[in-house]
């Protein structure tokens, strides 16, 4: 089996893997495969048809090496921006439920009469957004928990973790619209 060969074989082989959903190589396997192909008896390639597959291998290899790189910056950044969305949610739920507590505070400290039940809803939906802005924190960390397990059936409960807690950041978001509505109706005259 010549260069040639191999690479046709080999490409064959892994574009069967890729179909059947496997999405990485262990080392292991490829080690076996390999030897299984060094056994194989071919004629020697001349020098230039084995410069030509090292020139090629090379290549590939620093592409590979490239789409590795990248896909973790990707996912590095898929982080941040993950954490800088929990930091919002709290931020504005958690910030909305005590500026909202310190308004009621100076309405009953002046001894206004006002709408308790209006509040008292934008207050539920400020402090709900809080809570589920700490599920997703939590979501989170047992996602990457989980996620960081070799095993397939880890990584789909991981998935379906991950798409549960974006599910529940989003509502969050939506408690402080209801929230931030809840409150302006509430205002006398609204």
């Amino acid at each position: 089996m010549d260069a040639k060969e191999f690479a046709s074989h080999m490409k064959a082989e892994i574009e069967e893997m890729k179909n059947k959903g496997v999405a990485a190589v262990y080392v292991d396997n490829l080690i076996n495969y390999l030897s299984n192909v060094e056994s194989i008896p071919s004629e020697e390639p001349s020098a230039a048809q084995l410069e030509h597959y090292k020139g090629t291998l090379n290549v590939h290899l620093e592409a590979m090496k490239h789409n590795n790189n990248m896909q973790i910056e990707m996912f590095k950044s898929a982080l941040v921006a993950g954490q800088n969305a929990i930091r919002t949610m709290i931020v504005i739920n958690g910030g909305a439920a005590v500026a909202m507590l310190a308004f009621i505070s100076n309405l009953l400290r002046d001894g206004r009469t006002f709408d308790v039940a209006g509040y008292a809803a934008a207050m539920l939906a400020f402090t709900a957004g809080a809570l589920l802005a700490g599920l997703v924190s939590g979501g989170t960390y047992l996602t990457q928990w989980i996620g960081a397990s070799d095993s397939q059936v880890a990584y789909r409960v991981a998935f379906g973790i991950n798409l549960v807690t974006i599910l529940l950041g989003i509502v969050s978001f939506v408690a402080f619209g209801i929230g931030a509505w809840k409150a302006y109706s509430a205002f006398p005259g609204a």
